[in-house]
């Protein structure tokens, strides 16, 4: 069973405030997902190689490398909230 204080103590190093409902809440949760995670513990494996991905040994089809028509730099800009110069402006990532 997960406790309040471990999901107090995981909000704390997520630094996600959580209120005393919220955390029995997400501790009830939680442990549920624990429960179903634990299920897969009972699947037999056995003669199933690992992978280390879901795509492990299967080849991605790849389309040629055509060139194509592309937008003009004014329709391009047309769907952009705030051209600079011809540029895009984003809002900062960090403050």
């Amino acid at each position: 069973m997960v406790s309040e204080e471990e999901v107090a103590r995981l909000a704390r190093l997520c630094r996600i405030d959580c209120s005393e409902e919220e955390k029995k809440a997400l501790a009830a949760h939680l442990d549920k997902v624990l429960h179903y995670v634990d299920q897969l513990n009972e699947v037999d494996t056995t003669g199933v190689q690992p992978c280390l991905h879901v795509l492990d040994g299967m080849i991605a089809p790849l389309r040629e490398d055509v060139e194509g028509q592309t937008l003009s730099l004014e329709k391009f800009l047309a769907n952009a909230d705030a051209p600079v110069n011809g540029l895009i402006k984003i809002p900062p990532m960090f403050e």
